[in-house]
């Protein structure tokens, strides 16, 4: 028998479409730690997302996690972070990006034309 972590079935029901608070995801999977596990998923690569909602019934505030897409410039930037695991490069390899080869080092980076920057 397979038994799902905690984490696996938060990712299964965003990637399921499920928007959650933080309570939800307390009461249905037994988290203890939301943050903890929100955090633990955009560090494996998922674009999450907490958002502002506003209840039809009492307009009250509450704030709900929910599974996006990344824009592309924070796609971008975050393979510029270069020890990043998103970018699937230890550190001291060279990443080659449509734009540009960089070198994992934080002062130098060189584009496709050669040029240097530091």
């Amino acid at each position: 028998m397979t038994t799902k972590t905690q984490t696996a079935k938060v990712a299964a029901a965003l990637m399921n479409g499920a928007e959650l608070t933080a309570k939800q995801i307390s009461a249905r999977y037994g988290v203890k730690n939301v943050r903890a596990v929100i955090s633990k998923l955009r560090s494996e690569g998922y674009s999450i997302y907490l958002n502002k909602r506003v209840s039809s019934f009492d307009g009250e505030t509450y704030m709900k996690y929910r599974l996006g897409t990344a824009p592309r410039a924070v796609v971008a930037a975050t393979c510029n972070h270069l020890s990043h695991p998103a970018c699937g490069t230890p550190a001291g390899d060279a990443v080659i990006h449509p734009w540009g080869v960089m070198v994992n080092s934080p002062t130098y980076y060189e584009d496709i034309n050669g040029i240097n920057y530091i």
